[in-house]
């Protein structure tokens, strides 16, 4: 799903995640900084990669580089601040 911006698997990583013994960063597919809490809290990963959804905005995919604040992340629980 790397690039299609579709959400990532969240069963694939929860099935891999709890599978290990070692933290799993998850990568591919994230469509909002929503899926970014989805794969870490409903998917067990320990962290989330993402490029797309970071750099294409709006329904034509304009290129604008995107990054969601420090206060849509902590609604999430993606991040707290020290």
């Amino acid at each position: 799903r790397d690039g299609m911006m579709q959400g990532y698997d969240l069963k694939l990583v929860r099935s891999v995640a709890d599978g290990l013994t070692v933290p799993l960063i998850a990568c591919g597919g994230a469509r909002d900084a929503a899926d970014l809490g989805r794969v870490l809290h409903e998917g067990h990963a320990h962290a989330a990669a993402a490029g797309s959804l970071f750099v294409y905005f709006g329904p034509l995919k304009a290129v604008l580089i995107n990054v969601p604040s420090e206060e849509e992340l902590c609604r999430l629980g993606v991040y707290q601040p020290r």
